[in-house]
């Protein structure tokens, strides 16, 4: 008898786990590596690298891959949008949706069928613009009104 044993269901479990968790995308922050105005989409490259750890326990890292045609998620409601051009290294937040939103995309409406049943995966991709680190943080930032302003310029009335 050898002294090795197999692996119980809690640990079976753990496992299937900790693989699920490693790849289920939820949300990441990326950079602007293209913006096209006309479909209000972007592609975008995830900022945060992949931990990876090797069987012997070591850990790297892996950059991910850029996510092409993300749509940009832009405020709008009852008729009002607020929009602006993105350019090239502006920072995005990249949400995973639970589902696909090709079908969505392209048809709109509602109860629609997303035919692909794979869940948090870049053709789920959304992105908000203005995700920035602490660094990044307006400066002045009002705490009584509403500003629309310009990185750079000082918007103290």
């Amino acid at each position: 008898m050898s002294g090795s044993r197999s692996p119980g269901l809690p640990e079976i479990l753990e496992t299937y786990a900790e693989v699920i968790g490693k790849n289920l995308r939820v949300a990441l922050p990326a950079t602007v590596t293209r913006f096209d105005a006309a479909t209000q989409a972007a592609d975008v490259q995830p900022l945060l690298l992949l931990p990876l750890t090797d069987e012997d326990n070591v850990r790297t890292t892996e950059r991910l891959p850029v996510i092409p045609n993300v749509p940009v998620v832009y405020p709008r409601g009852s008729g009002f949008h607020l929009v602006f051009p993105l350019a090239v290294g502006d920072n995005v937040l990249v949400v995973f949706c639970d589902q696909s939103l090709d079908q969505w995309k392209a048809k709109g409406g509602t109860d629609v069928d997303p035919v692909d049943n794979r869940q948090h995966t870049d053709s789920g991709a959304v992105c908000y613009p203005g995700a920035y680190p602490s660094t990044g943080a307006v400066p002045s930032f009002p705490s009584n009104k509403l500003v629309v302003g310009k990185d750079g310029v000082n918007h103290s009335p």
